[in-house]
């Protein structure tokens, strides 16, 4: 499907803050969604409930409810449908429906993941040995790079260390019949498969290698033993001219192994803020508009580059968005280090 053929495209270029990213990127996410059809009095959620899910209303009426009390309704086509429903986790409200609505529900990980990419690839300085190292492309020609953030390793990866890793991978070529890993060996890299195919293959009792998977773009290997600090278990072998992206066992320790951030609840940041730390709001402008924490800096993530230097390096900022994933990836942030240091992520520190 191109991205000038899916049906909800127009309605995602108002949708906030799906309509941030690049045509092609709201066609990925909109493609990997759902369109739930509610009746009338159905519950799309409670308060109380904790979900993987951004909702937007399109069709119909809802009802948001807290502690039994009416608080809101959304119409679909108005001003608020265009916003997260009660977004905040655990949710702060129950949706009710109250008419026969339609409701688009977004995986809210992957939403924020993409979010978190920048546009323009990463400067890439290393050079290999013997190989070929490009700048690796993170933006929209490699599917790869949807279907790796989508892997269970990435996904339980803190949100704050999606970009310094993407900035931090390198571009490899490797041809057909060359050996990426050999087994019994040392790890050395983690790899991320762009384009080409490879073989995973095992030494068998009598020395003759078994083939156990083939690997495509998308596809990762190289964890287990950077993880364990054991030998390679398995070779994996180019079936294929191809480019492998490539993340150094330090790197991969750094990023992947170790928080960078200290998350904390609503009732510590309001601490944080009474003893002379400032909100940080790194979410879009109309977000922040829409319900932004009174006396709160508004300084978008992807704009923090660009402007760490209107924030005092004297201060601690207590950085939030909906959900925090936005707010861990402040710690990838490579301008304002000294700032930086003392940041700390506010989850949940949103208000409805």
């Amino acid at each position: 499907m191109s991205t000038e053929e899916h049906p909800l495209l127009e309605r995602a270029s108002l949708l906030v803050p799906l309509n941030k990213l690049p045509r092609q990127r709201q066609t990925r996410v909109l493609e990997q969604s759902d369109v739930l059809d509610l009746r009338k009095k159905a519950v799309l959620f409670e308060q109380g409930d904790r979900d993987d899910f951004t909702f937007y209303l399109l069709e119909g009426e809802l009802e948001l409810y807290s502690d039994g009390s009416l608080i809101k309704r959304v119409i679909g086509g108005d001003g608020a449908s265009f916003q997260p429903l009660a977004q905040l986790q655990p949710r702060q409200m129950s949706a009710i429906a109250k008419s026969k609505s339609q409701v688009l529900r977004l995986k809210r990980s992957l939403l924020e993941q993409l979010l978190s990419v920048d546009e323009e690839p990463a400067e890439e300085t290393a050079e290999a040995s013997g190989m070929e190292v490009d700048e690796i492309e993170v933006g929209e020609s490699g599917d790869w790079l949807m279907k790796v953030l989508q892997s269970d390793l990435f996904t339980r990866i803190p949100p704050s260390n999606i970009q310094g890793l993407l900035d931090t991978l390198e571009s490899t070529t490797f041809t057909s019949g060359q050996d990426v890993i050999r087994q019994g060996e040392p790890g050395d890299f983690y790899y991320i498969v762009q384009s080409g195919t490879c073989e995973v293959l095992r030494a068998g009792s009598q020395g003759k290698e078994i083939r156990l998977a083939q690997l495509g773009p998308g596809d990762t290997f190289g964890e287990e033993a950077l993880i364990s600090d054991a030998e390679r278990n398995a070779t994996v072998r180019m079936a294929s001219d191809g480019e492998l992206a490539r993340l150094t066992k330090s790197d991969f320790e750094h990023l992947i192994k170790q928080p960078l951030l200290h998350a904390v609840e609503r009732a510590e940041a309001n601490e944080l803020v009474a003893g002379g730390a400032l909100w940080l709001d790194v979410r879009f402008e109309d977000e922040h508009q829409h319900n932004g924490l009174a006396d709160s800096i508004n300084i978008p993530l992807g704009m923090l580059r660009k402007r760490a230097a209107e924030l005092d390096p004297e201060t601690r900022y207590v950085a939030y968005c909906d959900t925090g994933g936005r707010a861990e990836l402040c710690g990838s942030v490579p301008a304002g280090r000294a700032w930086l240091s003392g940041l700390l992520c506010g989850r949940r520190c949103g208000r409805r």
